[in-house]
């Protein structure tokens, strides 16, 4: 299914599932229209998800062009993973979305630290603290370094 899919549009009945044609968009509020329901088997069910989020608006259509070589990379990975071809690139879109979030936080984690510390106007010069990290590491008794004054 797919991940905004109202589940109320689909009733299963033993190993078939009925689906609506049609749905009243807003003129029977939030009623919905079965007026032209139909069974299909599990077998079938796959497409018929897909074309209830398209009905449906969940899922959006976008068009890309590849080059012949990358098309055939492509197809040949899916192939290897056990997917499709589309299914891999939107988990290649999904992976490259997430790490660009992720990258963006982490961005904005060091932005946060940097500001606090020039707020305090103190640090530890990294020297000091490698020292001190590796001396810890080692198992080692370490004095701990004093922050100082910021120098710019």
């Amino acid at each position: 299914m797919c991940a905004a899919f109202d589940h109320d549009h689909v009733h299963e009945a033993g190993g078939v599932v009925e689906m609506p044609t049609s749905v009243d968009r807003g003129r029977s509020r939030g009623r919905k229209r079965w007026s032209h329901a139909r069974r299909v088997s599990y077998s079938q069910r796959p497409l018929d998800v897909a074309r209830m989020c398209y009905i449906f608006g969940l899922m959006s259509t976008t068009t890309i062009r590849l080059p012949v070589e990358l098309k055939a990379r492509v197809a040949d990975a899916a192939r290897r993973s056990g997917t499709t071809p589309h299914g891999f690139i939107l988990a290649a879109i999904a992976e490259k979305a997430d790490a660009d979030q992720r990258r963006a936080e982490f961005e904005q984690v060091a932005e946060a630290r940097y500001d606090g510390i020039v707020a305090s106007d103190r640090t530890i010069p990294w020297g000091e603290m490698r020292r001190y990290m590796q001396a810890r590491a080692a198992g080692k008794r370490a004095t701990r370094p004093l922050a100082r004054k910021l120098s710019r």
